[in-house]
C-alpha cells in the first residue's frame, strides 16, 4: 500500500509540471499528459485503498475477505482512463507550442516516472503490473515528447497533435484490455490459462474414476483459481481406496495452479452393491 501511495506521488508531481508546462506553451501532448497522469494519480489512490481492503482478515459473513476488491479497482480504473482518454481527444488542436517548455517538462518527467516504476518491480498483483505498465509507457510517451518539442521547435507543429492523440489512443485500448479481463474475473469466466475439457479428461483418467462431471473452474481474483466437480467412482473399491483417488485428483489439479478444490464424490450403484457405502458403515 505505501508503495502505492509513492507512486501516486509521484504522478501528482508529474501531473503539476505537465499541467504548468502546459499553460505556458499550448502543448496539447503536454496536455494530454497532463490528463493521463492525473488518472495515474486518481488509480493509485483507489488500488492503494483496495490492496488494503484485499488484505482483511475474512470473517463469518465475508468468507473470502474482501479479495475481489483489486478486481472491482481495475475496473474503475479502467472507466476512469478511458473517459479521461475520450476528453483528450476532443481536445486535441493543431497549434504553435514552445517546444523548449515540451523538452523541458518531459525531461523531467523520464527520471520520475523511472523511480515509480522500480518502486514495484517486485510487486505482482493485477493493480501493481497495470501501475508499472502505465510508468512505463509514459517514460516512452515522454521521451517523444521530448523528440517532439524539438520538431515543434523546427516548425513541425502537427507533430504535437500526434502524440497527443497517440496518448489518448493507448489509454482507450489499455483501459479496454483491464475492462475486459476484470468482467471475465468478475462474471466467473473459466482462467484463460485452464483448459477445462483437458483437465477434466486428466481426472477421468485417474484410476477408479468412471465419470466427472458439475465441472466448474473460477477466479475469486487474479491470483486464486477454484474448481469443483462431482467425481463418479469405481463401485468396486473401498472407502480408503476412494480417499486415495481423491488425493490423486487433488494433487492434479495442484499441478495445474488450482489451489482451492471441492470434490463431491459419487457412484452410480445401489448401497447393498456399493463397497464405499460399505465401508463407511463399518467406520
Amino acid at each position: 500500500m505505501k508503495k502505492f501511495i509513492f507512486v501516486a506521488f509521484i504522478n501528482a508531481l508529474i501531473a503539476s509540471l505537465m499541467f504548468y508546462f502546459y499553460t505556458v506553451s499550448g502543448s496539447s501532448a503536454l496536455f494530454a499528459e497532463f490528463v493521463h497522469n492525473t488518472c495515474d494519480f486518481l488509480c493509485l489512490s483507489i488500488a492503494a485503498f483496495s490492496s488494503y481492503l484485499s488484505g482483511l482478515k475474512p470473517n463469518q459473513r465475508r468468507s473470502y475477505g474482501y479479495l475481489r476488491a483489486e478486481i472491482l479497482s481495475a475496473l474503475l480504473n479502467a472507466g476512469i482512463i478511458a473517459f479521461a482518454s475520450v476528453s483528450i481527444l476532443t481536445r486535441i488542436r493543431v497549434s504553435r507550442p514552445a517546444g523548449s517548455y515540451m523538452i523541458t517538462a518531459a525531461g523531467m518527467a523520464v527520471p520520475l516516472n523511472s523511480i515509480g516504476y522500480l518502486s514495484l518491480r517486485r510487486d505482482e498483483s493485477l493493480n501493481a503490473r497495470a501501475v508499472r505498465l502505465h510508468l512505463l509507457i509514459d517514460a516512452a510517451f515522454s521521451t517523444l515528447i521530448v523528440f517532439a518539442g524539438f520538431a515543434v521547435s523546427l516548425g513541425y507543429y502537427w507533430i504535437d497533435a500526434v502524440i497527443a492523440a497517440a496518448i489518448a489512443i493507448q489509454m482507450l485500448v489499455h483501459s479496454t484490455k483491464i475492462c475486459v479481463k476484470s468482467i471475465k474475473i468478475l462474471m466467473q469466466f473459466s482462467p484463460e490459462s485452464i483448459d477445462v475439457e483437458k483437465l477434466t479428461s486428466a481426472i477421468k483418467n485417474v484410476p477408479g474414476v468412471k465419470d466427472v462431471h458439475h465441472v466448474h473452474a473460477w477466479q475469486i481474483d487474479e491470483f486464486n483459481v477454484h474448481f469443483e466437480c462431482h467425481v463418479m467412482l469405481d463401485c468396486s473399491i473401498s472407502l480408503r481406496e476412494a480417499d486415495e483417488v481423491r488425493r490423486k485428483i487433488e494433487k492434479l489439479l495442484r499441478e495445474k495452479g488450482i489451489n482451492h478444490t471441492t470434490l463431491q464424490v459419487e457412484c452410480s450403484c445401489s448401497n447393498e452393491q456399493c463397497e464405499i457405502s460399505r465401508s463407511a458403515a463399518a467406520v
